[in-house]
């Protein structure tokens, strides 16, 4: 009897040990580091929480360890308790009683199982319940603890990574997982938190636009050369401080001969701070008021750009073609677009004239659409190898520049030029073809109602 009381005793110190270190564990791996940082701004204990814990594995490692070890004695020792309190039970029937050596070697294998899955529930489940439950308020309790632990165990824990390193090298940088890897995982997250309701549709989708914005090009959301508002060097003051207070631009870029040599850019606040009244016709040349330009290839990705637009501090860079010529400028407004959606600015067209519902199924757009978009629009997908927009993928279907009144055919789509002007592409007229099988059934019906009639004359 004293044996089962002092088992019994044992067991219970064993398992709230093991649950005790389940909670600190959880807790200090899975507090918010945002709420324990407001938190540290008025407790001492939320401070120690944070120094002992960020870039600190080895206080995690440590109780982890001291978790195992104590849930190995608890399932040990039950196992025995029960096993022996077994074995003694059977060999007193009728039964079992000749076989009572062989009962004290099976009731372990009976027990053990049984045992480690009640170390498993009462020393890991629920402990791991309770501490998510409050994870910042269990890390305040518990921090003792794991300080503690952390200094005694330590030397064991790296004892303990080093061999592991020994026996199995760390991994190169080749075999570490791939970012296409973790984008994949944490778009499952946030999924996941979309489908629970905690992350708004925005919000996934601002999320799912910064990933990618490592596999957009500057030449997919520059300004086309041909949508740019330049100034050439000798444009005199007045006319100059005219022009951008009329078209409402506040950079400028200046040329000198064509846009394929760009000297500079011109602020509007550089030219509007000065006196109006000094300004005449023959005021000289812009030259002194020029900023430098950055320059960037089309090829560069968009993810680079805004970083070197950050570094630089720099709102606009001019993107070249590669035989050095301008192809268009990209703001970091333009970036900003791809995140968070359209921002109207000067260099934007009308939404409006994005495209016009005519009819059901009748569309009017604006050939400078982005051909995602369009495709967005209209549940559609045209192949495109090399455009960007709807008129590049016209003029990259005709292989030549189109004439009003043109029309182009795909099986979903027939597509009429409506304009064009200096080469370029304006409106097109878009309708969706209705295939015989997405006719409504009333226009079946009244065919085969007229053909029963026609049978029946």
């Amino acid at each position: 009897m004293t044996f089962l009381i002092v088992s019994a005793a044992l067991l219970i110190l064993l398992l709230l040990m093991s649950a005790w270190l389940a909670v600190s564990y959880v807790s200090l791996s899975e507090y918010s580091r945002q709420s324990m940082k407001e938190a540290a701004e008025s407790n001492k204990r939320a401070r120690i929480v944070l120094s002992s814990t960020e870039d600190n594995p080895r206080m995690l490692e440590a109780i982890a360890l001291a978790n195992l070890v104590t849930l190995f004695l608890f399932a040990g020792l039950l196992t025995i308790v029960a096993s022996t309190q077994l074995a003694q039970w059977l060999g007193q029937t009728d039964i079992f009683a000749a076989q009572a050596g062989v009962l004290f070697f099976v009731a372990p294998l009976i027990v053990l199982p049984i045992a480690g899955y009640i170390s498993y529930l009462l020393a890991e489940v629920l402990p791991r319940h309770v501490a998510l439950l409050n994870s910042e308020a269990w890390a305040l309790r518990v921090i003792g603890v794991g300080r503690l632990l952390s200094s005694t165990l330590g030397p064991l824990v790296t004892l303990g990574g080093s061999f592991a390193k020994l026996v199995v090298p760390p991994p190169s940088d080749r075999d570490r997982e791939s970012s296409h890897v973790i984008e994949e995982k944490i778009m499952t997250l946030v999924e996941a938190g979309e489908e629970e309701g905690s992350i708004e549709q925005e919000e996934r989708d601002m999320i799912y636009s910064i990933f990618q914005l490592d596999e957009t090009w500057a030449r997919e959301i520059m300004v086309p050369r041909i949508d740019i508002a330049a100034l050439e060097v000798t444009t005199p003051l007045l006319q100059a401080r005219r022009m951008i207070v009329d078209a409402g631009h506040s950079r400028v870029p200046v040329f000198d001969g064509s846009l394929d040599h760009i000297k500079g850019l011109l602020y509007a606040k550089d030219l509007l701070a000065l006196d109006p009244s000094s300004f005449t016709d023959k005021t000289p040349d812009l030259t002194r008021f020029l900023r430098p330009a950055l320059f960037i290839p089309e090829s560069k990705r968009v993810s680079d750009l805004l970083r070197e637009l950050q570094n630089r501090k720099v709102h606009m860079a001019i993107v070249i073609d590669e035989y050095g010529g301008t192809a268009g400028l990209v703001t970091i407004e333009d970036i900003v677009e791809e995140i968070v959606g359209e921002i109207r600015d000067e260099y934007d067209f009308e939404e409006e004239a994005a495209y016009q519902t005519i009819s059901e199924g009748e569309f009017i757009f604006d050939a400078r659409i982005d051909l995602d978009d369009f495709n967005r629009l209209l549940g559609v997908d045209l192949p495109a190898d090399e455009s960007d927009t709807l008129g590049g993928f016209i003029y990259e279907q005709l292989g030549r520049v189109p004439i009003p009144g043109e029309e182009i055919k795909t099986p979903a789509l027939h597509m009429r030029i409506q304009d064009v002007e200096d080469q370029r592409i304006g409106k097109v007229r878009v309708e969706r073809v209705v295939s015989s099988q997405d006719e409504p059934a009333e226009r079946t019906k009244e065919r085969s109602k007229g053909g029963e009639e026609s049978d029946g004359s």
